[in-house]
C-alpha cells in the first residue's frame, strides 16, 4: 500500500514468509513482518515522519531481516537464549519531526520505542523508549555542529522468579557532521549519560523452619546451641559456624526416644525478616556515542560505525549498556542484482548485585531438647539447647555480566522480473558470555554458535494506491 505523491506520503509493506527449517521442524511456521512508514510535509521547512514495524519470527531469522528488503530489526539487538529454539515478537517504532529554523539552524525532536517479547518461559520482555531532541548549526557548507538531549526509559517484565525493573538513561552529547566530499561523510554524536539502574525488589520476610535440621548418614539430626559461637551482642549466633549436628530428631528404636521437640514441631516454619538487603536505584556514570563514516562510490558504499546506547536484551533483568562496531559493503552490480555483506561486534554489559550468600541467624530455642537414651539397658536422660532461626542475613556482590556476539550476514538478490527477484543469505552468529564478581550464576544457556544460509525469492505485487 503506497503513496509516493503529495504532502501526505505512505508506505506499508505485509511481507508474510514461510520458512521451512531442514533440522528444526517445530520451528516451521509463518514469519510475519510489517513494516509501515507515513511521512507529512507540513510545510516547506518541517516534516513529520512516522515510523513502525512489527514481526513475530523464530528468534534466530530475526538477525537476518535487515539484510532482505525491507529492513526489519537491527542486527546485534538481542541476546540469544540457547535454551530450546523458540519465536519472539518485536515491535520498533518512532515518531520524528524535523524542522529547518534557516539556512544555518536545523532543529529535530523523536520519539522511539523498541519492544522485544521472546515467547519462552520464563523469558524477560523488554521496552526502550527514548525522547530525544537536538539543533545543529552550519559552520560551513561541510561542517555542521550541534548539541542534543537525550532521555531513555529501559523497562524489563517480570516473570516466575522476579519482579519487573526500571532504568533511566539521561544524556547530553554533542555533534559534529563533516562532509568531506560529496562522496564522503562523518556523523559523530556522543556526550555523558547518567544512569539510574532500577534495583530487582527482594522481600522483607522468607519462610524458614522453625528447627533447622541436617541429615547425618541419613538420619535428621539437631545442632546444640552450646557449640555455636556467639556473634552478635545479643548471644545470638550464624548456623553455618556451629559445627555438625550431633542430635537426634527422631526416635530410634532401642537407642533413644526423642520427646522434645516433637515431629508437628520439627515441620513447623515460620516467616523471618531478610537482613542486610539492598534496595532501592543505583546511580553511575557513562557515555553514549553514535559515529558513522560513509562513503560511496559509482557502484560501492561503505560503512563504518561505532555506537554505545541502552541494550534491549531479552535475557537480562536490570540496566543493560550495548557497545557495537559495525562494518557493511552494499555493491550494485548491475540495475538487477545487488550484494551486501555487514559485519558487527556487539558487547552488553549488565551490572547489578546478586545474592552471594544466605546466612540463617540463630537464638537459643525455647523448646528444650529432651531425649531419653538406652546406655547399655539403662535410660539416661539428654538435655539440650537447639537454635532456633529468628532471620536470615543476605549478602550481596556485585556481578557484571558481558556478553559478546560476533555477526556476519552476506545478502545477495537477483531481479528475474520487474517483481520477481530470487535471493540468497548466509548468516554467522557466535556469542559468547564472561561474569566478573559474584558466583553460581550459570551462564551455559549464552554461548551460543549458529550457522544459515537461506535460498529464497520475493514477489512484489502492485501497489495499492488510495
Amino acid at each position: 500500500l503506497r503513496e509516493t505523491q503529495g504532502d501526505l506520503t505512505y508506505d506499508f509493506h505485509y511481507v508474510p514468509t514461510y520458512q521451512a527449517y531442514s533440522r528444526f521442524a517445530n520451528l516451521d511456521d509463518w514469519d510475519q513482518l510489517v513494516n509501515s512508514t507515513v511521512t507529512y510535509q507540513l510545510g516547506l521547512s518541517t516534516q513529520l515522519q512516522v515510523k513502525d514495524l512489527f514481526e513475530y519470527t523464530p528468534v534466530t531469522t530475526n538477525f537476518l531481516q535487515q539484510l532482505t528488503s525491507p529492513a526489519g530489526v537491527p542486527l546485534g539487538a538481542q541476546v540469544i537464549n540457547a535454551v530450546g529454539r523458540y519465536n519472539v515478537l518485536v515491535n520498533s517504532a518512532s515518531i520524528d519531526l524535523t524542522h529547518k529554523w534557516s539556512e544555518l539552524w536545523v532543529g529535530d525532536v523523536s520519539v522511539t520505542s523498541f519492544y522485544i517479547d521472546p515467547k519462552i518461559q520464563d523469558g524477560i520482555s523488554s521496552n526502550v523508549t527514548s525522547g530525544s531532541g537536538s539543533i545543529t548549526y552550519a559552520l560551513t557548507q561541510r561542517d555542521f555542529i550541534g548539541a542534543g538531549l537525550t532521555l531513555t526509559a529501559q523497562q524489563f517484565g517480570s516473570n516466575s522468579v522476579q519482579n519487573a525493573t526500571s532504568s533511566y538513561f539521561y544524556n547530553l552529547s554533542g555533534i559534529w557532521n563533516h562532509d568531506f566530499s560529496p562522496t564522503w561523510s562523518l556523523k559523530m554524536q556522543a556526550g555523558p549519560t547518567y544512569v539510574q539502574s532500577g534495583a530487582v525488589s527482594t522481600p522483607s520476610n522468607t519462610n524458614v523452619s522453625v528447627f533447622p535440621v541436617q541429615s547425618v548418614n541419613g538420619v535428621p539430626e539437631l545442632i546444640n546451641f552450646a557449640k555455636c559461637p556467639k556473634v552478635f551482642a545479643n548471644g545470638n549466633s550464624l548456623l553455618d559456624l556451629c559445627g555438625p549436628a550431633t542430635l537426634p530428631a527422631v526416635s530410634i528404636p532401642n537407642a533413644i526416644v526423642v520427646t522434645s521437640p516433637t515431629q508437628s514441631q520439627l515441620l513447623s516454619t515460620t516467616a523471618v525478616p531478610l537482613q542486610g538487603v539492598s534496595q532501592g536505584s543505583q546511580t553511575s556514570l557513562t557515555y553514549f556515542a553514535n559515529i558513522l563514516m560513509t562513503k560511496r562510490w559509482e557502484t560501492l558504499t561503505a560503512t563504518l560505525g561505532y555506537a554505545r546506547s541502552a541494550g534491549t536484551s531479552g535475557v537480562f533483568n536490570s540496566s543493560t549498556e550495548i557497545d557495537s562496531v559495525t562494518g557493511s559493503l552494499a555493491w550494485t552490480a548491475s540495475p538487477v542484482w545487488t550484494t551486501s555483506l555487514t559485519v558487527i561486534g556487539t558487547d552488553q554489559s549488565n551490572s547489578q548485585n546478586n545474592t552471594s550468600a544466605l546466612r540463617q541467624i540463630i537464638q537459643p530455642s525455647s523448646t528444650p531438647y529432651v531425649a531419653i537414651v538406652n546406655v547399655l539397658g539403662t535410660p539416661v536422660a539428654v538435655n539440650a539447647t537447639t537454635p532456633q532461626v529468628v532471620g536470615v542475613l543476605l549478602q550481596q556482590q556485585k556481578t557484571t555480566i558481558n556478553v559478546y556476539q560476533v555477526i556476519i550476514g552476506l545478502h545477495s538478490e537477483y531481479k528475474l522480473t520487474k517483481r520477481l527477484s530470487v535471493f540468497g543469505n548466509f548468516f554467522y552468529l557466535n556469542q559468547s558470555s564472561s561474569q566478573n564478581g559474584g558466583q553460581g550464576l550459570n551462564l551455559s544457556s549464552l554461548n551460543y554458535d549458529a550457522t544459515r544460509i537461506d535460498l529464497g525469492f520475493h514477489y512484489e505485487f502492485d501497489s495499492i494506491h488510495l
